[in-house]
C-alpha cells in the first residue's frame, strides 16, 4: 500500500512514499456459478482503519529519522498527515492468497503439494495459492509457485503412472487367465490344450435341491464366443472345473461344444448342458430337438 504522494512530484524536490507490506484489510473473490465460462467476482478490499494508522507511524518514524515535520509527510498543503494517508492511499495490485495453502485441517483451498482439496488433478500455480502477502513483489513468489505446483504434479503423475502400470499387469494377467479359459490354443476335438493337460479339477459349486437337477453355480454361455473358439473354450471351461454349458438351437453350435466336451477328458453325465429354441410349433420344436441331440451325440433329452 502507498501514500501516494508521488502525484505531486511536479511540485516537490524531494518526497516520502510508505509502503505497507502485511496490510490487514482482505478481500475476497466469488465463483457465482458453476459455470466454467463465467468469471470469477474479484471484490477487492479498502484499507482498514488500522492499516491506516500503521501507515501513518511509519510515515511519522521515517520523518524523524530525516529531520522531517508532518506538514512536511503530507500530499497537499493543508492536510493533516490523517487525512492525506486516508485520501491518498491507495493499493498496489498485489493480490493473492485467495485460495492460500494450509496445512491439514487449517482453513486453505489447497495442500502443501498445491493441489486443491477435493478436487482431482486440480492445481493452484500462481499467487492466489501464497498463504500470506510477500514483504515483496509478487512476481518472484508467482514463479516458484508455479515451479513449485509442476513438481508436485509430474510426482502425483509418476506415482499415478506406476501404480496404474501395476493396475493394468494386474488386468493383463487376468485377461491372460480369461482367453486361456475362453480362447486356450488347439485347434481340434481331443487335442490336448496348452496348460490344460492334466486331468480335469474339482467340481466347482452346485446349487442343490433345483428340481431334479443340482445345477452348478457357474457356467459357460457360448452365444458370445467366436465360432472357431468354442471348442477351445469349452474344454478349457470344463478342465477348471465347470460343469454347466449353455447353449441355443440359434447358435448352432452344437457340434463344438461335444468336441469340447469330449476334449476335456469330463464325463458328459457331470455336465448339465442348457439350450434354448424358439416355441414355432410342435414339428419346429421336435426339429430343434432332433438337431441338438445329434449335435451333442446324446440319445435322448431329460428336462428337468
Amino acid at each position: 500500500m502507498f501514500t501516494g504522494c508521488n502525484v505531486t512530484r511536479k511540485t516537490v524536490d524531494f518526497g516520502v512514499e510508505a509502503v505497507l507490506l502485511h496490510p490487514e484489510s482482505r478481500g475476497r473473490v466469488v465463483v457465482p456459478t458453476a459455470r466454467a465460462e463465467v468469471p470469477p467476482v474479484a471484490e477487492y478490499p479498502a484499507l482498514w482503519e488500522s492499516d491506516y494508522r500503521r501507515l501513518e507511524a511509519v510515515l511519522l518514524r521515517f520523518g524523524e529519522a530525516l529531520g522531517l515535520e508532518e506538514k512536511d509527510l503530507v500530499a497537499d498543503k493543508g492536510e493533516s498527515l490523517a487525512q492525506s494517508v486516508r485520501s491518498h492511499g491507495y493499493l498496489y495490485q498485489h493480490f493473492c492468497c485467495s485460495a492460500r495453502v494450509a496445512p491439514e485441517g487449517q482453513p486453505g483451498v489447497c495442500d502443501e503439494g498445491l493441489r486443491v482439496r477435493g478436487v482431482r488433478g486440480l492445481y493452484v500455480a500462481d499467487a492466489s495459492a501464497l498463504p500470506f502477502l510477500p514483504s515483496s513483489h509478487t512476481s518472484a513468489p508467482a514463479l516458484l509457485v508455479g515451479e513449485l505446483a509442476a513438481a508436485s504434479a509430474l510426482e502425483t503423475y509418476r506415482a499415478g503412472f506406476a501404480r496404474a502400470s501395476a493396475v493394468r499387469a494386474a488386468e493383463a494377467a487376468r485377461r491372460g487367465t480369461r482367453a486361456a479359459l475362453l480362447a486356450a490354443p488347439g485347434s481340434g476335438a481331443g487335442e490336448d490344450l496348452a496348460g490344460f493337460a492334466r486331468a480335469p479339477t474339482a467340481q466347482l459349486r452346485v446349487l442343490s435341491d433345483a428340481g431334479q437337477v443340482d445345477l452348478p453355480l457357474v457356467g459357460l454361455g457360448t452365444g458370445t464366443l467366436r465360432a472357431h473358439r468354442v471348442t477351445d473354450a469349452v474344454a478349457a471351461f470344463l478342465r477348471l472345473g465347470g460343469r454347466h454349458l449353455d447353449t441355443a438351437a440359434m447358435y448352432d453350435n452344437y457340434v463344438a461344444v461335444r468336441a469340447g466336451i469330449e476334449a476335456s477328458l469330463v464325463n458328459f453325465s457331470d455336465i448339465v448342458v442348457t439350450g434354448k429354441m424358439m416355441p414355432l410349433g410342435r414339428d419346429s420344436v421336435r426339429g430343434a430337438v432332433a438337431a441338438a441331440l445329434a449335435g451333442l451325440g446324446r440319445p435322448r433329452l431329460e428336462v428337468a
